[in-house]
């Protein structure tokens, strides 16, 4: 037997942005009017092929509104050479989606999702050789077209083994007459998240993960990989827990490239630094538990207070 939940909401609503600025020598107004006036309907289908397995299919129509800052036509600048500016010409960007899903025991394990959008909101980055600046601006391109399938297993495969892995595979399509963009990008996101327990009542955890590449925007991300472990143990019936970690062992960020036009340009964000830490928890039993959970209990009362004020 299957379900099936649906849902419809109709938002219309007006939106006035008024500019003053100065044209001529005299003081302008501008005003922008932004009215929406339509229906957002969702709908989902699930039905159980199994005791464990089921499957569901799923669709929703989406907005997604430009910021108040995006709309600011002002410029910002980062440095001599480099700023961002707003559009004050900004629209809604519209996202149809589908969705199809295999689940065990209610869990999704198999996914593939497509959504298309139309008028989305991209960065887009150009460059002035009068000036030699570099501009960053939200446009809105005309087609935009996501394609994604996603796998994920437990890791129980023996004894003192749990966790789980998964791989994320995406295609990106940007495409734009008016703004001469045409980018497209497959990639694959591979993940795990693992414990294990070692001789010695020492747990041994570990999480991982490798990415060909990816497009954000105008910028093709190159290959990134990252990778965490830590042993624990526990001390004195349990209350003292010891851990040492290794962090970003393995750690490519961000790094990626800008092709458009007469601009070309190396992107790199790489904040994060390989580090060991040492924790140490004690537990002082249960009073303190209580008595904390009594303060706390005070708080939730006097906040329920000041609501009905």
């Amino acid at each position: 037997m299957g379900l099936f939940l649906g849902g419809l909401r109709y938002e219309d609503s007006n939106t006035d942005g008024t500019s003053t600025f100065l044209k001529d020598g005299n003081l302008t107004s501008e005003v922008q009017k932004r009215p929406i006036k339509k229906l957002f309907p969702s709908a989902s289908i699930s039905r159980k092929i199994t005791d464990v397995l089921g499957a569901s299919v799923s669709y929703s129509y989406r907005i997604q509104r430009p910021s108040y800052g995006s709309l600011n036509s002002f410029a910002t600048f980062l440095d001599p050479y480099s700023a961002g500016e707003g559009n004050p010409n900004l629209t809604p960007a519209y996202t149809n989606n589908y969705q199809f899903n295999l689940t065990f025991d209610g869990q999704p394990f198999f996914t593939v999702g497509y959504s298309k959008t139309d008028d989305v909101i991209f960065q887009l980055i150009s460059q002035d050789n009068a000036t030699a600046q570099i501009r960053q601006q939200d446009v809105n391109v005309e087609n935009n077209a996501n394609w994604n399938f996603r796998l994920f297993a437990p890791l129980n495969l023996t004894k003192g083994l749990e966790g789980y892995t998964g791989i994320i595979v995406t295609n990106t399509d940007f495409k734009s007459s008016t703004y001469g963009v045409d980018l497209n990008k497959w990639n694959l996101i591979w993940f795990v998240q693992a414990s294990y327990q070692l001789p010695w009542d020492v747990n041994f955890e570990l999480s991982g993960n490798y990415g060909t590449g990816a497009l954000e925007g105008q910028i093709e991300v190159d290959w990134l990989a990252e990778l965490d472990f830590s042993f624990g143990k526990k001390f004195l019936d349990d209350k003292l827990k010891v851990n040492l970690g290794f962090n970003k062992m393995l750690n490519r960020g961000f790094v990626g490239n800008i092709d458009y036009g007469n601009g070309i340009a190396d992107v790199e964000s790489n904040g994060s630094r390989q580090n060991v830490q040492l924790r140490l928890v004690y537990s002082f039993g249960s009073k303190f538990g209580k008595k904390k959970s009594g303060r706390k209990t005070n708080n939730d009362e006097e906040n329920r207070i000041r609501d009905d004020n």
